[in-house]
């Protein structure tokens, strides 16, 4: 027993002397590393991408506007909604 109390205690000692590396500070720092985003292959920086997809988007939004105005003939809210040609009766009955 005497030998396991000495090898446990070398253990708990050795412990001891390690530097605390936390998990967060090691992602973080992978992170902000620009070699290993190109080791990784993964990450992607998002500004340089971020300006292509706002204008996709916007792109989108116009081209539904434009079919809205050229089907409907006014951008009013009922035309946006799709109900412009909805009746009280469909209303009603829709709403049940």
């Amino acid at each position: 027993m005497n030998s396991e109390d000495k090898n446990l205690e070398k253990l708990l000692l050795s412990q001891k002397d390690l530097p605390y590396v936390s998990i967060a500070d090691d992602v973080m720092s992978q992170i902000g590393d620009p070699t290993s985003q190109k080791r990784n292959g993964i990450l992607v920086d998002m500004t340089r991408w971020f300006p292509k997809v706002a204008a996709a988007c916007l792109l989108v939004i116009f081209a539904m506007l434009l079919k809205t105005y050229i089907t409907e003939g006014n951008l009013d809210t009922d035309a946006l909604m799709g109900i412009s040609e909805m009746t009280i009766d469909e209303a009603y009955t829709f709403y049940e």
